[in-house]
């Protein structure tokens, strides 16, 4: 009901009618109308996106499963990569390696897959 609403409170707030937002978005006023009351289970989900486009409202889709499993089963690949670079660099010595550093200037946050130093050369990498 909620999606419904968004779109028809845009949709007003432009100043738009439900024919012209079916135009630009290549369907139906009905299908217009059917967003609008909340009546999206049988949408086809091009349809539902052809018209957000429309109005320009971005949707976002959030795939969930199992609190921070899935996170943890997506991210176990990268993980390993984190490992297999330490332990090459290791391996070449006198690089010093580490994996997943984060950082925070200013408040602008982010992070480093791998930060690497070499103090004979004075190089560092960042990957």
């Amino acid at each position: 009901m909620r999606l419904g609403a968004v779109f028809r409170a845009v949709r007003v707030h432009r100043g738009s009618r439900q024919r012209d937002v079916a135009e630009r978005a290549g369907t139906s006023p009905s299908t217009i109308s059917r967003i609008e009351r909340g009546h999206v289970g049988a949408l086809a989900l091009d349809a539902l996106l052809a018209v957000a486009t429309a109005l320009e409202i971005r949707i976002d889709f959030v795939p969930r499963w199992r609190g921070g499993d899935l996170d943890r089963m997506l991210g176990a690949g990268h993980g390993q990569m984190h490992e297999q670079m330490a332990r090459l660099f290791r391996l070449h010595a006198p690089w010093i390696a580490v994996p997943e550093v984060s950082f925070s200037v200013y408040g602008e946050r982010g992070g480093v897959d791998i930060l690497a130093f070499h103090p004979g050369r004075r190089s560092l990498l960042v990957i």
